[in-house]
């Protein structure tokens, strides 16, 4: 294992621009006079220019030998990216509310490489970029990309603000100065600071999540002017820290493994008790719904026949009554009859009595 992490991010606009960095001069020897700092002007890369480059379209990879087309790791492809940050602008406001102008930053762009000498660990190192990106980044990582065609392989990775979000909830450094503007800070030396500070920050992140699993230093050894007996010394130790580290995470996998097994069986347990349990409530149920029903058929059955009968009764009833009637009729028939008759005898005379001789 050897080697240092290597992970850079830089925001893309709409529209390239041309930007000039001032380096500061040295210092002055006794008796020479003042030089004037040096200028480097450079254009700087519009999205759609970053997207030709990752695509590898001719014309806009010199640079590659042999390129060939990249590999989607995660999410949408580079175009599809691209024109989500063509979306987010054209909705964007700036800090005071006004449209984001073309010249501004909505794509943040960023590339991890790995030593061509570690080229056999590629595959699980990219993999776990690409986890720590995702945790990093949410939704707003919208893609990541793989190319193997230059000396040392390499992803690029690249995200979008949420709608409503300002450019500087995906980068560090421009959070960072955004809040020192938000407090009332203003002065450039104070906001270079902060802006380097989180800047640092991420790299150490980076180096916390990925880098020190795989024996990445976390600064390459000139930065820090170390001998070539120091650097060695400091790889072996980061080799023996990652094997250890390494071990530690595959305890850990295997002890999740494990927990997720034992919670997978007390799962299935649960589930065929409670299977169980709900197939006897079931036959409970139904066995309960067959009697009443059949209770309730018989109920039916007992008011069928009682309204048989109850029919039958008031048949009889209205025959009888009807036989009443008539007896009634009959009878009052004969007493009109009576009447007549006896009115007939009371209106007529009555027979002379025989004279007596």
């Amino acid at each position: 294992m050897s080697g240092y992490q290597f992970i850079h991010v830089e925001g893309y606009s709409r529209s390239g621009s041309n930007q000039t960095i001032v380096r500061k001069s040295k210092l002055p020897k006794r008796g020479d006079l003042p030089t004037k700092p040096k200028s480097t002007t450079y254009s700087k890369w519009s999205i759609s220019q970053i997207a030709d480059e990752a695509l590898r379209v001719d014309g806009a990879c010199d640079h590659v030998e042999k390129p060939h087309k990249p590999t989607v790791l995660h999410g949408v492809g580079v175009r599809e990216a691209v024109a989500d940050a063509e979306t987010w602008a054209a909705e964007a406001k700036d800090s005071i509310g006004r449209a984001l102008r073309k010249d501004g930053q909505c794509l943040l762009a960023g590339v991890v490489s790995l030593p061509s000498d570690r080229a056999s660990e590629w595959d699980d190192f990219k993999t776990d970029c690409v986890e720590w990106l995702k945790s990093k980044y949410g939704e707003r990582l919208r893609c990541v990309i793989e190319h193997t065609d230059e000396t040392h392989p390499h992803l690029h990775f690249y995200a979008v603000p949420l709608p409503g979000e300002r450019f500087e909830a995906i980068h560090a450094g421009k959070l960072a100065v955004a809040k020192l503007k938000a407090a009332g800070i203003v002065k450039k030396g104070d906001q270079n600071i902060a802006y380097k500070q989180a800047m640092r920050g991420f790299q150490d992140d980076f180096w916390g999540g990925v880098a020190v699993m795989h024996g990445l230093a976390r600064k390459g050894p000139g930065k820090r002017r170390l001998g070539r007996a120091e650097w060695v010394e400091e790889q072996a130790a980061a080799k023996a820290k990652a094997t250890i580290l390494q071990a530690l995470k595959q305890n850990l996998v295997e002890r999740a493994a494990n927990y997720a097994k034992m919670t997978k069986d007390f799962i299935q347990k649960t589930n065929a008790a409670a299977s169980e349990l709900a197939r006897e409530q079931i036959d409970k149920f139904f066995n309960s719904h067959q009697a009443d029903k059949a209770s309730l058929a018989s109920e039916r059955e007992a008011l069928a026949k009682g309204q048989a009968a109850l029919e039958r009764a008031e048949e009889r009833a209205e025959a009888q009554l009807s036989h009443a009637n008539e007896l009634i009729g009959q009878l009052h028939d004969r007493q009109q009859a009576a009447e007549i008759i006896k009115a007939a005898h009371e209106a007529s005379p009555a027979p002379d009595e025989p004279q007596p001789r």
